[in-house]
Parts: C-alpha cells; sequence; structure tokens
C-alpha cells in the first residue's frame, strides 16, 4: 500500500510498498531501485518489504526479520 497524494497539494514525508520489483526484469528494477534511492532523503522516506537479499544494497537501512521477531535492527547510515 501506497499514500497517493496526487492531486492534494500534499508531499508525503514517505511512502511503503511491498514487493517493489518482484516482477520486473533484473533492469527495470535495478532502474525502480536507484529511483527510490534518488527520492529517499533526510524529509523523505520510502519504506519496502522483500524478500530479495540483494535490495540492500541501495537502502540506508535494513532490518531482518526471522520467525516473525526483528532479528537484525539495522543501522541507519550511508546507503550500501
Amino acid at each position: 500500500m501506497c499514500r497517493d497524494s496526487q492531486g492534494t497539494g500534499e508531499r508525503p514525508a514517505g511512502a511503503a510498498g511491498g514487493r517493489a520489483t518482484g516482477n520486473l526484469d533484473a533492469e527495470t528494477g535495478t532502474t525502480v531501485l536507484e529511483l527510490f534511492t534518488e527520492l529517499s532523503g533526510p524529509d523523505k522516506t520510502i519504506m519496502m518489504v522483500t524478500h530479495e537479499r540483494d535490495v540492500s544494497a541501495f537502502v540506508h537501512r535494513a532490518i531482518t526479520l526471522a520467525d516473525g521477531r526483528v532479528a537484525d535492527p539495522g543501522t541507519t547510515g550511508e546507503a550500501r
């Protein structure tokens, strides 16, 4: 689910979505992840849920879940 503020004049602070690249070919998936990297910033958060570990190369923080619990809270820092 993503917050859509199109046409409202609002500038949302973030967006969330699942499987953002799940059905895309590798090149298009990489393009989408690069776009998310460009769109995120100090005043914008993009949250994704994925089973694809290679996606973590594009994020500032990755939180790992295992058995329904946080296994690794990740760290905040520069993009990997």
